[in-house]
């Protein structure tokens, strides 16, 4: 409409998401060329939004010297791996440093290619504000969607769920153990938020009982082999060692659980040697 086209703001570059992977984009650009307007678009209240509500105990899991956003390292007073309220200051931090345009409040509601562009490049975003309630129209020549994988918490609807007496949640909601102390709390699943969720529990004082679905586990300690795993865990370098997977769990599978007890008395499966064929 021609309201629309009046209150439309051109933009080089569009984000959608300042989370980590919104942040970097925007860092990035800032710094490769300070003349692109790229503006980051944010439904929540802050940047990393993810990182602020995670659960208290929550660290880093991969090394900090090659976690870090585009051109800012982790400062040096960093533990090696950080624990959640130092990543949100970093990301907080980052956004300040690099004088990122992030509008928060602004939920993207649609995405279309321009039709009426001359040269048929150019995205039309519409998104809501928030705060006024009113729409806001985006126009520019790239969009990027930064929104993660991980928003959006998944609970199966389980035989018996309705008429549990209990309390029933999501990791997502999960903050600390304290509520729970001295009471039984069973966890289902066993990656990284359950294995650290278990713990936090027990710390607290709970009595957690953890659900594990496989019959075998791959378990790779965390601190032994940094910040080696953590670069394995590269896309890149992945791809590149993909076809190697079976020879190197050969050889380094057995020296990355060399560390791990056995954990068959406690109820833990066997653990599997390796890591390319074992882990996705």
């Amino acid at each position: 409409s021609g309201l629309q086209l009046r209150n439309m703001t051109t933009v080089d570059v569009l984000v959608i998401g300042a989370g980590p992977a919104g942040l970097a984009v925007g860092g990035a650009m800032k710094k490769i060329n300070p003349n692109l307007k790229c503006i980051l678009l944010e439904a929540a209240e802050v940047v990393g939004n993810a990182w602020f509500t995670h659960y208290d105990r929550l660290h880093l899991h991969t090394h900090r010297d090659i976690s870090y956003l585009p051109f800012k390292p982790y400062p040096k007073s960093y533990p090696t791996f950080p624990s959640r309220q130092q990543v949100v200051d970093y990301l907080v931090a980052y956004a300040k440093e690099f004088e990122l345009d992030v509008r928060l409040r602004h939920k993207v509601t649609a995405v279309r290619k321009d039709e009426k562009a001359s040269d048929g490049t150019l995205f039309r975003v519409t998104a809501t504000n928030a705060e006024t309630g009113k729409e806001v129209v985006f126009s520019s020549k790239v969009v990027v969607v930064a929104t993660g994988q991980n928003g959006r918490p998944i609970q199966p609807d389980l035989p018996g769920r309705a008429s549990f007496k209990g309390t029933i949640m999501h990791s997502k909601e999960y903050r600390n153990g304290e509520a729970f102390k001295g009471k039984r709390v069973l966890v289902v699943g066993f990656g990284n938020s359950g294995a650290e969720i278990s713990l936090d529990l027990m710390e607290h004082g709970a009595k957690p009982t953890v659900l594990i679905r496989k019959d075998k586990v791959n378990i790779i300690p965390r601190d032994r082999f940094e910040p080696g795993i953590s670069a394995l865990n590269n896309i890149n370098i992945k791809k590149y060692l993909r076809p190697y997977a079976w020879y190197l769990d050969k050889v380094l599978g057995p020296l990355m659980t060399l560390p791990v007890p056995n954990l068959r008395p406690y109820g833990v499966p066997q653990v599997v040697p390796g890591y390319f064929d074992n882990k996705g």
